[in-house]
């Protein structure tokens, strides 16, 4: 199994530059990432927003 991640790469992203593990997708005006980065904070970034972050997929630890 595949995980994903998100980093935004926008100066004025949340975390900008850090990256969190995607843990679901959700629906809050528009289609959003639920991110969990690594102290547990979660944040709701919007898909649509391309230019603003980038994805890395990641083989899950056996």
């Amino acid at each position: 199994m595949k995980k994903l991640f998100y980093r935004g790469i926008n100066p004025y992203s949340f975390r900008s530059g850090e990256w969190g593990q995607v843990i679901g997708t959700s629906f809050k005006t528009r289609w959003c990432f639920i991110v969990e980065y690594k102290d547990g904070v979660i944040d709701y970034s919007p898909m649509i927003d391309t230019a603003n972050y980038e994805l890395n997929e990641e083989d899950e630890e056996e």
